[in-house]
């Protein structure tokens, strides 16, 4: 814990300093800070998002990789950062919604972050390994009550996305299954596809990509790339959690400046070559305006805000 705060301190200190620097250098490079590493779904959404930002903006858009502690040092290093729109991120959520609830010590509040539009969504399965027997829901909730906590699923981290859809689904089915916690799905679709875990909850790219068994999408309607798997929904969980993220700002950058990087949000996000490249990546394109995407945002808050604290969470 000591150690995370130390980093997160270091994220938040060399923003500032580099704040400073900035502020002095009029035309300069805008920097869009990605809360995860190099080559995963969300970096290569943002790389392509920072051309087409670029366009719009008529200047160079930097892809930043800041990883760690669920995306809180991404942040952190946002909202201690200059106010002045040329330092962005291009993040998922949770480290608004989730985190706060999870962290005693949280490095920033997220009063100090100001969300510019909604940029992407995605759906999450759950999904068996190809070597498993479980070929439906049915069949692994039949199994699932019969072995209380023997069946293992896979996530790719606490409090994600995806193991937090999870846990949810196996309270309301009354199912004990044992949690194998992953850093990323990359560390863990080879222990699925080998079958070491049974299941995952995994994102729509890795049903897509990988040799996998969907049981269930927590939607509230069949995915057209996915008809015949049925919904949490129509299974009798009305359980349709998503990953989606956007673009964010520091609070206190001027009000000019936000308007002028929604308008720009608005046109990258419906960018052909960005559009296209959320197909192949198996994510939807969802735009919402600063208004509408801050307005879901604090309602998940509030949701998150009542769930963290069942489900033993907490750091």
């Amino acid at each position: 814990m000591n150690k995370m705060r130390h980093m997160l301190a270091c994220a938040a200190g060399a923003s500032l300093l580099a704040g400073a620097a900035q502020a002095q250098s009029p035309g300069q490079a805008t920097e869009l800070l990605v809360p995860f590493t190099a080559g995963g779904v969300v970096d290569i959404m943002a790389r392509g998002f920072a051309v087409a930002l670029g366009k719009q903006l008529r200047q160079q858009v930097v892809v930043v990789n800041r990883a760690g502690a669920g995306g809180v040092v991404a942040m952190a290093s946002l909202a201690g950062g200059p106010a002045d729109g040329h330092t962005l991120a291009y993040s998922v959520v949770t480290p608004l919604t989730v985190q706060p609830h999870r962290m005693k010590n949280m490095p920033f509040s997220p009063a100090d972050i100001v969300p510019v539009c909604q940029t992407f969504e995605n759906s999450f399965f759950i999904a068996a390994s190809p070597k498993s027997p479980y070929k439906d829901f049915e069949a692994l909730r039949a199994a699932a009550r019969a072995q209380p906590g023997a069946i293992t699923y896979g996530h790719p981290g606490p409090a994600s996305s995806p193991h937090l859809s999870a846990l949810e689904l196996w309270r309301a089915a009354g199912l004990d299954l044992r949690d194998v916690p992953y850093q990323g799905e990359a560390q863990m679709a080879p222990q699925l596809l080998s079958g070491q875990v049974a299941l995952g909850s995994v994102t729509t790219a890795m049903v897509a990509t990988q040799k996998l068994q969907p049981l269930l999408v927590f939607a509230s309607k069949r995915l057209p790339e996915f008809p015949n798997v049925p919904t949490s929904a129509e299974l009798g969980y009305p359980i349709a959690p998503s990953g989606y993220g956007g673009l964010f700002v520091r609070a206190g950058t001027p009000a000019d400046v936000i308007d002028r990087l929604e308008s720009a949000c608005d046109k990258a996000v419906h960018d052909p070559d960005y559009q296209e490249l959320a197909k192949k990546q198996f994510q939807m394109s969802e735009y919402l305006d600063r208004r509408a995407f801050t307005g879901r945002i604090a309602a998940d808050y509030r949701a998150k805000g009542q769930l963290i604290p069942t489900l033993n969470l907490t750091q």
